[in-house]
């Protein structure tokens, strides 16, 4: 079983992994303007999300990266779709999304 790292730079791609893989979902974040990553969607039947943990920055108000802890539970293909938003906002300001290929 592996680690794999997904970042921003993954954003729309096909990925493949294996079942018992561990995927760490990385993303730039700055709650401090409001905006957090939250999961719009995913396989439950395929992909299982774990707790994410925030790196925050030196100073104050400064951006940091959540992680989301993913693992690969099942063979097929999963989509995964994240949304940054505020949350009294109902449209999101920017989406993340990835397809895991799993064998």
């Amino acid at each position: 079983m592996a680690q794999v790292t997904v970042t921003g730079a993954d954003n729309g791609r096909v990925i493949a992994v294996r079942v018992g893989d561990t995927i760490a979902v990385r993303l730039a974040e700055n709650p401090t303007t409001g905006y957090t990553w939250s999961i719009a969607s995913i396989d439950d039947a395929r992909l299982e999300a774990g707790t994410p943990t925030r790196e925050t920055g030196a100073g104050v108000g400064a951006g940091g990266t959540i992680t989301w802890p993913i693992r690969a539970r099942a063979a097929g293909r999963a989509r995964l779709e994240l949304m940054h938003a505020r949350s009294w906002e109902r449209e999101a300001a920017e989406r993340f999304a990835v397809t895991f290929d799993i064998t």
